[in-house]
């Protein structure tokens, strides 16, 4: 590992994991405006064989570098949550950026406890998301991890999920009466949708944890709630 070693322990962590992708630069040069005493930026490296470690360690006098191999983006995920100082952790994928950083409130409601603090995320498609604590986190994935600030003590992925286990943290979140707080503002990060959920490949992965959390009664009540969202978000 190398990087700044404040003696300060920081408010916050920012953590990017990545493999193979040079687009991390970008999401690098989004975070460095912000980084000061109260946050730190740690990214894991799987071992990237295409130049993408290079431009890593270009930012290395204000980064934290982790690079070995690892079974998964959550099990990177994990390595950095064990390994950060911070009391708070944001994880943002390479390619996204970092937009506004609002330690100010952050520090005001520290002392409130909160499990997790989540703030609007503008998505590549133009749509800025809302994240939601509440009963539609029963069916649906309603906080952004690309704009929630997690406690770091309780952030543990199941590396059993190769790409919903952030949904399954959340519904965990739910169901142990977590306490979340939802902002409206500000916008912290922008997210390129374009990833390996778009897809539709592993949705059944999202059944397997809906069914495991929530139970088959809102499995089956899944299918005709998205039909009705998606039909209003067309018509929006």
């Amino acid at each position: 590992m190398s990087g700044n070693s404040e003696s300060n322990q920081p408010l916050i962590t920012i953590s990017t994991v990545v493999f193979n992708d040079k687009s991390i630069e970008e999401t690098i040069l989004s975070v460095l405006p912000f980084l000061n005493r109260d946050v730190e930026y740690i990214i894991k490296d799987g071992g990237s064989v295409d130049g993408t470690l290079d431009i890593i360690r270009k930012y290395g006098e204000y980064v934290t570098v982790i690079s070995e191999k690892d079974k998964g983006i959550y099990d990177a995920m994990n390595t950095v949550s064990e390994k950060c100082r911070g009391s708070y952790i944001l994880h943002l994928n390479a390619g996204d950026k970092l937009i506004d950083l609002p330690l100010d409130y952050i520090k005001e409601n520290i002392n409130n406890n909160f499990d997790a603090i989540s703030f609007p995320c503008l998505l590549s498609n133009g749509k800025t998301f809302y994240s939601k604590f509440n009963f539609r986190l029963r069916m649906m994935n309603t906080l952004h991890h690309q704009s929630t600030f997690y406690k770091r003590s309780l952030v543990k992925y199941d590396t059993s999920y190769y790409a919903y286990s952030d949904f399954d943290l959340n519904q965990r979140f739910y169901y142990s009466d977590k306490k979340i707080k939802c902002l409206t503002s500000p916008v912290v990060a922008y997210h390129d949708i374009v990833g390996i959920t778009s897809t539709g490949k592993y949705k059944k992965e999202f059944y397997r944890i809906l069914i495991k959390n929530s139970g088959y009664l809102y499995f089956f009540l899944y299918f005709p709630v998205n039909f009705v969202r998606k039909f209003i978000m067309r018509k929006a």
